[in-house]
């Protein structure tokens, strides 16, 4: 006879997944121990002269064919680094050499010959020499091993004897290809520049391609001595090149948050969308402290790339555009996984009955600020027995019912009856509509509803628990109780009087 409903409503639960891969800044290293650099034009900077690489001299011997560039596409610091191209390598590392100014060197004084250096093999065995003009005395340095990434090469040496005029040669080694040189130094004085960079990071607020968010760059410096006033970072799609990453963009003045140590540096930026470089001028030269992440460097309002992996070559220079820190930081864009989950829709709907003279309070009792009525005869949860009838006796029967439900639109109940009340031949008529019932008075059969549960809120089409309500014969039904929205805790509760 009972009836109930329930609004299935699917409810799907989304997310994004992103993913981002970190890669640390490669060690910085600082020349703030380099007091002199001895070395005219280590940086191959000077353009107009002849030959272009002047002071440094260019050499070839046993039949070797080499050609030196001023190369703007793979560099270091400035605008140019020396790209050495080798056809015939001569056969021995000595047959092509570049070699610098000449310059004192004093006996028993430490030196450090540092640069930078990479190559178009994996392994080239690349030798620097010192090279005492007069008398003509050559000394091997140490050799070193070049790779196809740039790497930084810092070699310490104890001169023998006093000098008035010596120089460094390069020498090429026995190899055909390409090699990219740049940031030759020499100095006296000097220990070996500290460049251990530790806490190094690159952290993306969004990974998802072709959209907006903040580049944060934090790194502990090594050293403390350096004055930054241009801090530089340029986007690629390789660790050394100058291919700015597809789709990448911002703004020509972007807000960017540079801190020290947790305090604000001021700063303005400006981006040269054509080279994709980031150069932050800080209002005032600034030593890096070493406490820490020291310096983070948020960048605002920056479009990713398209899905990939690029490359943040970042420097810092001090005031005369000399590069003091140098670092790669790499990270990768993809596309947002999208996870989905389906939350069906459940419903618990449970009929109690209750027992003559007992039950809650309100139901069936003495007290009856429930059903109207205290219950004269017994129910369970699938039947009623209203035991013996008389015209001068209201006979009452309590049932109640609780809904629970998750769905996002709630829940109906509601109730109709096969026939009425029959026997034989004779049938109890249903109360008229809204009718106020009066013990021992009223005949027929109604049904009134009146919550069980304090604190539940929903509908119903009872106005008080002494309105009862005629029962719909097959047709249609009649809202015990509605709710728009899911039910809390153990569900609705409701106390159905059946009164004859």
């Amino acid at each position: 006879m009972k009836k109930r409903m329930i609004k299935k409503v699917y409810c799907i639960i989304t997310a994004l997944l992103v993913a981002i891969s970190i890669l640390p800044l490669n060690p910085i290293p600082s020349s703030a121990a380099l007091v002199t650099n001895l070395i005219t034009d280590g940086s191959f900077e000077t353009t107009g002269g002849s030959p272009w690489y002047s002071p440094w001299t260019f050499s070839t011997g046993c039949s070797s064919v080499a050609t030196p560039t001023q190369d703007s596409s793979n560099h270091i610091d400035g605008t140019y680094g020396l790209h050495m191209n080798i056809t015939n390598d001569g056969g021995s590392d000595f047959c092509i050499e570049l070699i610098s100014n000449t310059f004192p060197l004093v006996a028993n004084v430490t030196y450090v010959v540092s640069f930078w250096a990479k190559s178009s093999l994996a392994s080239w065995s690349f030798v620097p020499e010192i090279k005492q003009v007069s008398p003509n005395i050559e000394s091997q340095i140490s050799s070193v091993t070049v790779t196809n990434t740039w790497q930084y090469f810092s070699i310490p040496f104890t001169e023998v004897t006093t000098t008035t005029a010596s120089e460094i040669a390069l020498r090429f080694g026995a190899n055909n290809g390409d090699m990219w040189i740049d940031q030759v130094a020499l100095a006296s004085g000097a220990t070996v520049p500290n460049y251990s960079v530790t806490n190094a990071s690159l952290a993306l607020g969004n990974s998802i391609p072709v959209t907006s968010t903040t580049d944060t760059i934090a790194f502990t410096p090594a050293d403390t001595t350096d004055t930054v006033k241009f801090i530089q970072l340029e986007y690629a799609t390789t660790s050394a090149g100058q291919t700015i990453p597809t789709s990448l963009t911002m703004s020509s003045t972007p807000t960017v948050t540079v801190k020290n140590n947790g305090a604000t540096l001021s700063n303005t930026a400006a981006y040269t969308s054509s080279a994709g470089i980031l150069t932050i001028t800080l209002s005032t030269p600034t030593a890096l402290t070493a406490s820490g992440s020291a310096v983070t460097i948020a960048v605002a309002g920056v479009t990713n790339p398209v899905a990939g992996v690029f490359y943040i070559q970042g420097t810092t220079q001090d005031a005369n555009g000399n590069m003091l820190d140098y670092g790669v930081v790499a990270t990768e864009t993809i596309a947002g996984i999208a996870m989905q989950a389906q939350l069906d829709p459940n419903l618990t709907f449970t009929v109690t009955g209750l027992a003559t003279g007992g039950g809650p309070t309100g139901a069936c009792g003495s007290t009856t600020t429930g059903a109207d009525q205290s219950c004269t005869a017994t129910s369970t949860s699938t039947a009623i027995s209203f035991g013996s009838l008389s015209n001068s006796t209201t006979n009452t029967a309590v049932q109640e019912i609780t809904t629970a439900t998750n769905a996002a639109e709630g829940y109906t109940v509601v109730l109709q009856e096969n026939q009425a009340l029959t026997s034989g031949s004779n049938t109890i008529a249903n109360v008229s509509a809204s009718t106020t019932w009066t013990l021992n008075t009223t005949t027929g059969f109604g049904i009134s509803a009146t919550n069980a549960t304090s604190g539940d809120t929903y509908t119903t089409n009872f106005a008080s628990s002494t309105i009862y309500q005629p029962v719909p014969i097959n047709t249609t039904t009649l809202t015990l109780a509605s709710k728009s929205s899911p039910t809390a805790g153990a569900g609705d509760s409701e106390y159905i009087s059946f009164q004859i």
